[in-house]
């Protein structure tokens, strides 16, 4: 009996070490554009990225790891880079940019696959439409009331984690990331609120004077923090 009580605890012992997952993956979409044209965040959208560090100061303590989209050729979209940049220079974290939007295979498997992530927050900067991707592979049943991401949404974060160390025990969670003056609060977000259209309305959040001067004259200072927090250097031809 001895001898098949410690089997059975070998076995129990490799099976939690064999599903070892992140606490939660949180995903969020790249901030606001000007156009397709562009590549760039608009000045709304270079706010958020400064503004959204109050957003993942709740979770800094466990944030160990930091993805963002890659630019497949020059002067395609660095909006998901971006946007995340001021948060992974307030964690002092690089951001793994290996991966292109459609990669989301190999980046779940990436995130689920890296025992250092056990129990752990990771951080996801991407295009909206891949997100919902990116939840499917990352073990998340998407239902078809979320199969679809409004484009006027820039303000909600996806948070997939799990019920059970299995990776097909997903569940979600839509939050508000509440960071500027018209995104919407805490109750009007959820999965029961997704899609629904929201009056934007002023909801007293302050940004801060010299990030919207500095917003407006361009994106030259958080493009050099970003170029300083990315893995891999961004394609130049």
């Amino acid at each position: 009996m001895i001898k098949y009580s410690i089997i059975a605890t070998l076995v129990l012992m490799s099976t939690v070490v064999t599903f070892a997952l992140p606490k939660q993956i949180i995903m969020i979409r790249h901030g606001e554009k000007i156009d397709d044209s562009h590549n760039d965040l608009s000045p709304q959208g270079c706010q958020r990225a400064y503004q959204l560090p109050l957003f993942f100061n709740t979770y800094k303590n466990d944030i160990v790891a930091i993805y963002a989209q890659q630019s497949p050729k020059a002067k395609s979209s660095i909006r998901p880079l971006e946007t995340i940049a001021p948060t992974a220079k307030m964690l002092n974290i690089k951001i793994n940019n290996q991966f292109l939007r459609d990669d989301v295979e190999s980046v779940a498997q990436d995130i689920l696959n890296n025992k250092a992530y056990n129990g752990k927050t990771i951080l996801v900067s991407w295009e909206h439409d891949a997100i919902i991707n990116l939840a499917g592979a990352l073990g998340y049943s998407v239902p078809k009331k979320l199969k679809k991401w409004p484009s006027s949404t820039f303000d909600q974060a996806w948070i997939v984690s799990y019920k059970t160390l299995n990776s097909n025990s997903a569940v979600l969670n839509i939050v508000a990331e509440h960071v500027l003056p018209t995104d919407i609060e805490a109750h009007q977000s959820g999965i029961e609120n997704w899609g629904l259209s929201v009056p934007p309305v002023n909801n007293g959040i302050q940004v801060p004077i010299s990030v919207i001067n500095e917003c407006n004259l361009g994106n030259q200072k958080l493009n050099q923090i970003m170029i300083d927090r990315l893995m891999y250097k961004l394609p130049t031809k």
